[in-house]
């Protein structure tokens, strides 16, 4: 549902959108993002921290049709930067506020920016934020619950931020070793145990199997740091969906 509101808000500003070389980001329908450019010819870039978003898009373009599906965190932009982008706003203003500090040097300076979110995920109250990480506002509109933010991308200079300027460390205990752990914005239960990891570890104390074990959705490691210290016969991996993730 959230995906085709977001869909909808977009498409009301069908081929409204100028520019040749247009960036979406973590678009849940990459498709619609074909249907916005003015330009008939534009080349799009699908960009996503979120390997289900990512594959989504990669099915686009396998289709053809001038739309290109990157997953990472630093995809690289064409010479001069993308002069058009339009991104998802996820949940979580720390969240937001490093997608929106990422995104923003690849854009050309005054290119528009279209940031659309529901108000589940706070885009009632992200006005403030969106202004200052891009720029002055040209226009704003809502509908089924979601907004869509038009804004031009500011004249300063814009460096690209620093991952370890958004890192969070804290200390997390597991199957009786301390863990010293690392996160970043966007990563499940970042600078804290959640309640359902401390369950799941406190239910593994007294156990020791061999062979591999698959850490399915990690977030941060913690699960599988504390398999890797204490399961000693064992070959633990981690997986997530999210680049950010370990």
């Amino acid at each position: 549902m959230t995906g085709a509101a977001l869909t909808e808000a977009l498409l009301r500003f069908k081929g409204k959108l100028e520019g040749s070389q247009v960036l979406g980001v973590n678009m849940p329908d990459p498709a619609a993002l074909r249907e916005l450019p003015a330009d008939p010819r534009a080349r799009i870039t699908a960009f996503s921290l979120d390997s289900a978003l990512h594959r989504r898009a990669e099915k686009v373009e396998r289709a053809g049709d001038r739309l290109g599906a990157l997953f990472g965190l630093w995809p690289p932009p064409p010479a001069g930067g993308h002069d058009a982008a339009v991104v998802a706003l996820p949940r979580g203003r720390e969240y937001q506020d490093f997608l929106l500090s990422l995104v923003s040097p690849m854009i050309r300076r005054g290119a528009p920016i279209w940031v659309v979110g529901t108000v589940r995920a706070g885009a009632r109250s992200a006005q403030t934020l969106l202004i200052e990480r891009i720029g002055p506002l040209t226009g704003r509109d809502a509908a089924r619950r979601c907004f869509l933010y038009r804004l031009t991308r500011e004249a300063r200079r814009i460096p690209r931020p620093a991952l370890d300027d958004w890192e969070t460390g804290w200390m997390a205990r597991g199957l009786g070793v301390e863990l010293a752990v690392r996160g970043f914005p966007g990563v499940f239960s970042v600078g804290r145990l959640d309640p359902g990891t401390a369950l799941l570890l406190s239910s593994l104390e007294g156990a020791s199997p061999a062979g591999a074990v698959l850490d399915w959705g990690c977030g941060c490691g913690v699960v599988g740091a504390a398999l890797m210290t204490s399961w000693h016969r064992a070959r633990v991996t981690l997986a997530d969906s999210n680049a950010l993730a370990v």
